[in-house]
């Protein structure tokens, strides 16, 4: 199997980091671009894109767009497995 399919499979599919205004732990999915903190209501970029360089998940997300998956099918989702584990 390839490296890249070794390093998709490995992922954590959330990330966990500190508002940079209030140090409220945000959890966000790891494909958001961006994520508001539910304490202070500030603004965060999660990911880089551009001409920074690729990320692997820059890569997921065209799969995902060649597969006809929409981000907010995938937030939708998300939030469905997170509300269930919860419960």
């Amino acid at each position: 199997m390839s490296d890249e399919l070794e390093e998709i499979k490995s992922l954590s599919r959330f990330r966990i980091f500190a508002c940079s205004e209030c140090d409220e732990p945000i959890e966000v999915h790891a494909l958001e671009i961006y994520a508001k903190c539910p304490n202070c209501g500030t603004k965060h970029k999660c990911r880089a894109f551009g001409g920074i360089g690729a990320e692997i998940h820059d890569h997921i997300d065209a799969a995902l767009e060649w597969a006809g998956i929409s981000q907010e099918e995938l937030k939708e989702r998300h939030q469905r497995e997170r509300d269930a584990a919860s419960d």
